[in-house]
């Protein structure tokens, strides 16, 4: 096997990428080949196959404008747009917003595609994760530690997911960023609590032979930070960070 410096393509030397604690990695663009998608509140199971995802977030802002003829006349005493002091050197002109209001944030909206495989549609795949639908058999068991649409015990209800009531519990949903020098995590983002709202499959035509794909549009509650595990290096510099503090600590105790 190849090391991990060589799986992804990167605009960066070969003597430079010899050092996996380098940071010149972060100068290039990230690329598909780096994105993942992963699904599970504690454990990080990729679906495979997906053909498409993108998210979006939005909130109203209110603007705000005000009744004033004379540019930067607010809180002025004058009353003549000539004799203003603040006409050449002015922020606002008649007309203009003079404030916005930021309002309440919405849920985020994601859209993912999928090809369906024998074993498993989109649906039956999170759900199966998650134990998040009907068809699965424990209440409140816990989440699947590996998923393989080979794989009787995860494919066995996939023709029983068809319909959006089958979600009863929500799922979580996962944008990786790999770092390509060392394939660690370089960031990424969880969106919590997701329920479906809606799911469709592509136009068939008769006159091509193609993948079938599914797509669902769902939204999540809401997004946070992808936490990425520390590595040994990481681990051993806050060790000797934390034995430098009680060292100097103990100096001081004893002064």
């Amino acid at each position: 096997m190849a090391d991990i410096s060589r799986v992804t393509p990167l605009s960066i030397s070969p003597r430079d990428s010899l050092d996996t604690t380098a940071d010149m990695y972060k100068k290039h663009i990230v690329t598909h080949i780096q994105l993942g998608v992963r699904v599970g509140q504690d454990v990080n199971i990729a679906l495979g196959f997906i053909q498409g995802f993108n998210w979006s977030i939005d909130r109203p802002v209110t603007e705000v404008h005000q009744i004033e003829p004379i540019p930067d006349g607010t809180f002025s005493s004058s009353v003549k747009i000539k004799s203003n002091d603040g006409l050449f050197n002015t922020k606002y002109y008649p007309g203009e917003v003079i404030e916005l209001i930021p309002g309440k944030q919405g849920a985020v909206s994601i859209d993912i595609s999928r090809c369906v495989l024998y074993g498993s549609n989109i649906l039956s795949a999170l759900m199966f994760i998650e134990k998040a639908g009907t068809e699965e058999s424990e209440i409140g068991s816990a989440e699947a530690s590996s998923f393989d649409p080979t794989d009787s015990t995860s494919s066995g209800s996939f023709a029983q997911y068809v319909t959006l009531i089958q979600q009863v519990r929500p799922v979580y949903i996962k944008q990786i960023i790999l770092n390509p020098v060392s394939g660690d995590v370089a960031y990424g983002r969880v969106f919590e609590d997701v329920w479906i709202e809606s799911m469709s499959e592509e136009q068939v035509t008769a006159d091509k032979n193609e993948p079938l794909v599914e797509s669902i549009k769902a939204k999540a509650t809401r997004i946070r930070p992808f936490i990425i595990p520390k590595t040994e290096g990481d681990k051993k510099e806050d060790d000797s960070a934390s034995e430098s503090g009680n060292s100097a600590s103990e100096s001081g105790n004893s002064n």
